[in-house]
């Protein structure tokens, strides 16, 4: 639903300009207004309060009753050359907050909601549901997928196998095991500073006779039952699968990471985890996930019709909230592996050779907020070296192997 005011927005005069920032009109005259029009399920002032908490207390604001966000304006416009209209909420001039603005004939895809469904944290039973649902359907459906280097036969030297009491997983010497390894995951994380158990050549045997789970840190263990959850043994970690204390290891492996991540099924991600210990799962608010309900325009001086408010940047506020993504070895883990699962802020994003969905839209990105796809499209190499940052800190072996994948991917 829209509140009172939010509805007035598309009645009366379109107040519709062709200049960002011509007209300020009046919306909420306080912020307590706001407060209450969210809690009474405006689609629009839920997400206005959600933005404006990620900059500001608003506890605080309410007891100092700031002049500059003591109201909040909208302004409504069209980006000519590019056909397409915004709607911009402003508290004063430091807080704003943008939504596109679609009719029902340009929106191009399915509306349904599934927020009722979502559950309050990103790892709960509603939301690996969808994951599952992703990665069942993209094995089943997916030619461009399913012909990927997934299918390869190339294995990594160790795996950790996780035993079916969820509470042990073992580490496998791939070559040693009698029987074939049919398909594994990986995990890309943020190490953090602090420290955690990793492989070392003293503990090797004691790893291969098992792991508690209890001695992980949150992601791996979280990371480990998502494996579980879909159906899949094996689970490779750098920490866990390389030798960390012994370089003759690391040079060994460290060249063998395009098959790691290339023959991987799945490649889950701790998008918004700084460190080890913090997890993928998230506390959120599942009402961010429902899509704004149609609303029909009535105004006096233009043409009427269905109209829908979103997000267009949701792919990109999604992602890139968090540090992993800023790690420029992850590129390459995120290029290679086939499928990759984010656990992001607050909602799940899927990624393959075929497909970008989210939680908010579990079928695909609508036509409006689709990007290129990131895993099918070509890199060139002077794009690569162009972002010296991805490949800083690295050694030269490393540039080496990276250099020599963007040749073979372009």
């Amino acid at each position: 639903m829209l509140c009172e005011e939010c509805q007035k927005i598309f009645c009366g005069r379109q107040m519709l300009s062709e200049i960002y920032f011509r007209a300020r009109n009046p919306h909420h005259s306080s912020l307590q207004s706001i407060i209450d029009a969210s809690a009474s399920g405006c689609w629009v002032c839920h997400r206005l309060l959600a933005s404006l908490s990620r900059e500001i207390d608003i506890k605080d604001t309410l007891a100092e009753i700031s002049p500059l966000i003591k109201s909040s304006t909208w302004h409504f416009y069209r980006v000519s050359d590019q056909g397409r209209w915004f709607l911009t909420f402003r508290f004063g001039d430091d807080y704003f907050h943008d939504l596109h603005v679609m009719s029902h004939d340009e929106y191009g895809g399915p509306y349904t909601n599934h927020a009722s469904i979502a559950g309050d944290t990103t790892m709960s039973d509603a939301a690996l549901a969808q994951a599952s649902k992703w990665y069942c359907e993209c094995l089943l459906k997916h030619t461009t997928c399913t012909t990927s280097p997934a299918s390869g036969c190339l294995m990594p030297t160790r795996l950790l196998r996780i035993d079916e009491d969820e509470k042990h997983a073992r580490l496998v010497v791939t070559k040693e095991k009698v029987a074939q390894v049919s398909h594994y995951s990986t995990l890309s994380h943020c190490w953090g500073d602090s420290d955690i158990l990793k492989l070392t050549i003293s503990n090797l045997e004691s790893f291969k006779a098992g792991i508690s789970l209890e001695q992980l840190p949150k992601t791996f263990i979280e990371a480990i039952f998502v494996a579980r959850k879909l159906s899949i043994p094996y689970i490779w970690i750098d920490s866990l699968c390389i030798i960390q204390d012994s370089d003759d290891d690391w040079q060994t492996e460290s060249v063998s990471m395009e098959d790691v991540y290339g023959n991987s099924i799945l490649n889950i991600m701790a998008t918004v985890s700084k460190n080890s210990h913090e997890g993928l799962s998230r506390s959120r608010d599942p009402k961010m996930l429902e899509l704004c309900p149609a609303i029909q325009s009535k105004w006096e001086d233009a043409e009427n019709d269905l109209f829908y408010l979103f997000n267009k940047e949701i792919w990109n506020d999604r992602l890139y909230s968090g540090p992993l993504l800023k790690r420029g070895w992850v590129l390459q883990e995120r290029v290679l592996s086939p499928r990759s699962l984010h656990f992001c802020d607050s909602e799940l994003l899927w990624e393959c050779r075929e497909m970008a969905s989210c939680e908010t839209y579990p079928a695909g990105l609508p036509n409006v907020c689709k990007k290129k796809n990131f895993k099918a499209r070509p890199l060139s190499v002077s794009k690569f070296y162009e972002r010296k940052y991805l490949i800083d800190g690295a050694n030269k072996t490393m540039k080496g192997i990276a250099y020599d994948r963007w040749i073979r991917t372009n």
